[in-house]
């Protein structure tokens, strides 16, 4: 009757200014039509719908019986207003239904909406939908996958029951479950609660007759599981049972004749009667220790306190392993970490939870674990491949030292900082590929080596090319854009030139290269830290750029070098820079140089002389000491170089443990020498 009045009164309009216009039959012809192509478009929507105020109820489908038509979408919004819900009986018996589009704007889905679509094989729920309604999706046999999104936060009455899931995850947002929501899903196989489960209640028959699930985790929010709720599950084989649970109803398990475990994570709850009736006649219930309420039977079955391989801490949310039980065992190689302990996530391994493992030869670790502690996995001398899974963000000092057959190791893209010696002395790494995402190079540059000195076999060392602060090339890792030298390969061998534009050399970055027989450097480093070519055994050529102004703590000490030419540009030599270079015979110190530190040139034991450039200001304690060989010391200054005290008040004499005929010569006129210097006899 209304669109009737409307269609009057359209008309009428059209007439009157007909009327008012004899020459606009052309406008009134073109009004007519535009109000018919109107009328046909609303004529036209596949949907019935209802007007709830400002919002939209679609109804009904007027094709659900035209078998050509499989697919349908539902608007989101019909005459200007937001389709919000999906009635009840909207879409049942649509048996030709393929695939349904709902809307973002759409907020329920109502009893019955989508009952017995059997073709139904597609539908995305959208994250605006808060509840689904009784028997939405009951007898949707093709309907194999449904993704429930997190705003969900119940699920109705038999809402999938005798359907056709084979799995199904349940949101965390999801606080109960039903009566019957998933009854006789034959083919469902798995299903899995998020880590933060909100979940309190399954209902009454809520998996009753789901004959092809073979575990289940309650997760630790549910406090109450409903009569018959896992009744018939013939292949259900294994239970854990969250720690919050107080009940659990009458026949719950009845018929569950494949189940041999139940593990309990909690204390005992009640249970009704028949609650594992013809389970498994080999069923047992497990708890923890220092559980209460069991006995020696549980539910009619006989109880046993649960064997957990791992000691573990309860953080509250999560779980942190912190030691293996089979470590001493010889005959067990293999340790595999649960995702979950009493239905909370294993996020941590704590330190020295599998130290000194020596038979563990293969660990799994779960995709839950975000840190792997200090000392985690140190002397596992058995452990030949580690995979650390992409959850992982942090990796402790020490996690897999002395990990003696470790092979090779990807650090994934999630980890972000690697501790200090992390993987030291696994003296049979080959290779590392270093993921994206770590952000600080501190366990490799500031904190001392990732491996010390004993080396290991490495020879290949790679960085993701997505890494915002590493970079790689032959071998070597730089800062991002190649200006810092931060680590190379310890296999890294023969001459190597290192790149124009780096300006630094990083803590320890080729200690150890004992395959290594030349260093090139530009003119574009400046610096050369601590350690950094320290134990190049068979480092022979050593050529320094016009650009250098430091040479850091022990940078060449243990060097096979027998030569050098220091640059008029360096001003420092660092602490033992050179201590220990056993061959070195020839030093040139350039006319800029004015400090030398404590024991720069400790023990080199083929130095017969040296002359000091007038430049030098100070001089350390034992700067030359034990260099058995030296007999000739020139200074070339009009004053003797001031005396530095070592780090630790050191006043080892300058020329200490010389040669027994050792002179320093010096200038006529020069002040501040006396007979002796530095422990030396002088002479003009």
């Amino acid at each position: 009757m209304c669109q009737r009045l409307n269609i009057f009164v359209f008309l009428s309009t059209i007439y009157s200014i007909y009327l008012h216009s004899m020459n606009s039959m052309k406008v009134f012809l073109n009004l007519l039509g535009f109000y018919f192509i109107l009328i046909t478009s609303l004529s036209a929507l596949p949907f019935e719908y209802a007007v709830n105020g400002d919002s939209i109820a679609i109804t009904s489908w007027k094709d659900k019986n035209n078998w050509n038509i499989k697919e349908a979408v539902i608007p989101d919004n019909v005459e200007g207003k937001p389709v919000t819900s999906i009635g009840g009986n909207a879409f049942r018996d649509c048996y030709y239904l393929t695939s349904i589009t709902i809307p973002d704007s759409v907020t329920s889905i109502g009893n019955n909406a989508f009952r017995e679509c059997n073709h139904l094989t597609s539908i995305t729920i959208p994250d605006s939908v808060t509840s689904i309604g009784n028997d939405v999706f009951n007898r949707c046999f093709s309907l194999t996958s449904i993704t429930i999104p997190d705003s969900v936060t119940s699920i109705g009455v038999s809402a999938f029951r005798d359907g056709g899931l084979t799995s199904i995850t349940i949101p965390d947002s999801v606080t109960s479950i039903g009566r019957a929501a998933f009854e006789g899903s034959r083919r469902l196989t798995s299903i899995t609660f998020g880590e933060k489960s909100k979940l309190t209640s399954i209902g009454a028959a809520a998996f009753i007759g789901c004959e092809s699930l073979t575990s289940i985790t309650i997760p630790d929010s549910v406090t109450s599981i409903g009569n018959s709720a896992f009744s018939r599950c013939s292949s259900l084989a294994s239970v854990f049972v969250g720690n919050s649970v107080t009940s659990i109803g009458s026949s719950a398990f009845l018929g569950c004749n494949s189940l041999t475990s139940i593990t309990f994570l909690g204390t005992a709850p009640t249970v009704g009667v028949d609650v594992f009736k013809r389970v498994a006649a080999s069923a047992k219930v497990f708890y923890l220790p220092g559980a209460t309420g069991f006995g020696n039977t549980f539910g009619g079955v006989t109880t046993e306190q649960f064997s957990f391989p791992f000691e573990y801490a309860d953080n509250g949310g999560s779980i942190t392993i912190t030691s293996w039980k089979d470590k001493n065992n010889s005959n067990i190689k293999e340790a595999v970490i649960p995702d979950k302990v009493g239905g909370k996530p294993v996020t941590s391994i704590g330190t020295n939870a599998f130290r000194d493992c020596r038979s563990l030869t293969s660990i799994t670790i779960p995709d839950s674990v975000t840190s792997i502690g200090d000392q985690a996995f140190n002397r596992c001398s058995s452990l030949t491949s580690i995979t650390i899974p992409d959850s992982v963000i942090s990796i402790g000092n020490g996690a897999f030292f002395n990990c003696t057959s470790l092979k090779g190791v990807t650090i994934p893209d999630s980890v972000t900082s690697i501790g200090r010696d992390a993987f030291g002395a696994c003296r049979q790494l080959e290779w590392m590929v270093i993921g994206k995402g770590v952000t600080s190079a501190d366990f490799i540059q500031n904190r001392g080596p990732i491996f010390p000195e004993e080396g290991t076999s490495l020879k290949t060392i790679t960085v993701s090319e997505e890494n915002g602060h590493l970079s790689s090339q032959d071998n070597v890792i730089f800062n991002k854009d190649k200006t810092t030298l931060l680590h190379a390969a310890y296999k890294k061998s023969g001459n190597y030139v290192i790149p124009d534009g780096v300006t630094s050399i990083g803590k320890y970055a080729f200690r150890g290269c004992r395959d290594l027989t030349g260093i090139t450097l530009p003119d574009s480093v400046i610096s050369i830290g601590e350690n950094a070519f320290s134990d190049c055994r068979s480092l022979t050529s050593l050529k320094f750029g016009e650009g250098l102004e430091s040479i850091g703590k022990y940078a060449f000490s243990g060097c096979g070098i027998s030569s050098i030419t220091i640059p008029d540009s360096v001003k420092i030599i660092g602490r033992g820079a050179f201590e220990s270079c056993t061959s070195l015979a020839t030093v040139t110190l350039g006319d800029g140089l004015e400090t030398i530190n404590e024991f720069a040139f400790n023990a080199c034991r083929s130095l017969q002389k040296i002359t000091i450039p007038a430049s030098v200001t100070g001089m350390g304690a034992g700067a030359f000491w034990n260099c058995t060989a030296l007999k000739e010391i020139t200074f070339l200054g009009w004053s003797a170089p001031n005396f530095i005290k070592g780090e630790q008040g050191r006043t080892e004499p300058i020329f200490k443990n010389v040669n027994a005929n050792a002179k320093v010569f010096y200038l006529p006129g020069a002040t501040g020498f006396g007979n002796t210097f530095g422990g030396v006899t002088t002479e003009q």
